[in-house]
């Protein structure tokens, strides 16, 4: 499965020349199919962007959701969410998308903190919620650089400060409790 993977990345990076897409999933199928979560995110992945495969987002989620159950893989939980709030390859089913996001988030995954206050702050699939907004935006605003980078639609500082400007003095207190006890929660996961 090592030396499957080895090859798949040498491949899929050209590390020995060009590189070969179609290789790459030739080989991480085949550690794939010895459940290697790292082979499934990536095989997702590929049929996500059709690198070396016909771009496929149903097969896409396929594997994000074996890597993201089978291994807990929050860079695949991220995904499928993503894929859940799109209706890519899948119904838009902003129920999943938020389980998957959620998820992603309280494991540390800044991209999905900035979707989960994007979430709540504009009212897909939830009520809105700025307190619950603020918290999230605020949790990635900490790896600010980490969230742009993962969703570069979303500025979490600007978004928190956004969102903190609406809030009464009670509800910033609310917020500033409920953030220390997700802070907690992420903490006791990691």
């Amino acid at each position: 499965r090592v030396a499957q993977m080895r090859a798949a990345q040498i491949y899929r990076n050209g590390l020995a020349g060009k590189p070969n897409p179609r290789e790459a999933v030739r080989w991480y199928s085949e550690a794939a199919k010895k459940n290697d979560v790292m082979a499934l995110l990536a095989l997702g992945e590929l049929y996500a962007s059709g690198e070396g495969v016909r771009q496929d987002f149903a097969r896409a989620a396929e594997f994000y959701r074996a890597a993201a159950t089978l291994g807990r893989n929050v860079e695949a939980q991220f995904l499928l969410g993503d894929l859940y709030f799109y209706g890519r390859g899948v119904a838009r089913d902003y129920g999943q998308a938020i389980t998957w996001f959620r998820s992603a988030a309280l494991a540390g995954h800044a991209g999905a903190q900035s979707v989960m206050g994007s979430i709540y702050e504009n009212g897909f699939g939830v009520d809105r919620n700025p307190v619950e907004a603020f918290v999230w935006y605020s949790l990635a605003a900490e790896r600010a650089q980490e969230a742009i980078a993962q969703r570069a639609d979303i500025d979490p500082r600007t978004a928190a400060a956004r969102v903190k400007a609406t809030l009464s003095r009670l509800d910033l207190r609310n917020a500033e409790r409920l953030l220390s006890e997700t802070r907690r929660k992420i903490r006791a996961a990691g």
